[in-house]
């Protein structure tokens, strides 16, 4: 059952991914458009060429080499944890979710050289740097590695 569900998770945590981004591109002009949902929330098309929060966003090709040989390494070294430690329902979640994020921003890398943003949370005039459903689920995923870890300790 969990090995059902861990594939299934990835899945449906890419095709939400990438649906979304989708969506962003085709109706979002990239820098210019915003679109308000309320007052700390708005819809956004930033490309960011660097990891999370725009962190070294500009350093070139060989940064990108490093970012999606990351994420390849990640998705090997979770998939290899996930199926060689005990199996329990909160490690496949957490696992699935980091695997399916980290996809998700590993084809934007490898199809746009980039990562297509467009979630800006805000609170008046500061702004937490625009992230994606990827961003959300693998941070989702670690928080829920690390009560994993917590679990495995006791």
């Amino acid at each position: 059952m969990n090995i059902k569900m861990f594939f299934i998770i990835i899945g449906a945590t890419l095709c939400l991914d990438q649906i979304t981004k989708w969506l962003v591109i085709n109706n979002i002009q990239p820098y210019k458009e915003i679109i308000k949902i309320n007052s700390f929330l708005n819809l956004v098309h930033i490309r960011n060429t660097g990891m999370a929060f725009g962190l070294f966003s500009g350093k070139g090709d060989l940064f990108q080499i490093f970012f999606i040989a990351s994420s390849l390494i990640a998705v090997i070294a979770l998939s290899y944890y996930h199926f060689t430690s005990k199996i329990f329902f909160l490690k496949t979640v957490a696992c699935s979710l980091i695997i399916g994020g980290a996809l998700g921003n590993l084809i934007d890398r490898l199809f746009y050289g980039n990562v297509i943003d467009f979630i800006d949370f805000h609170i008046g005039k500061y702004h937490w740097p625009a992230f994606n459903i990827a961003d959300s689920v693998i941070s989702i995923g670690v928080f829920l590695l690390f009560l994993c870890f917590y679990r495995e300790r006791d």
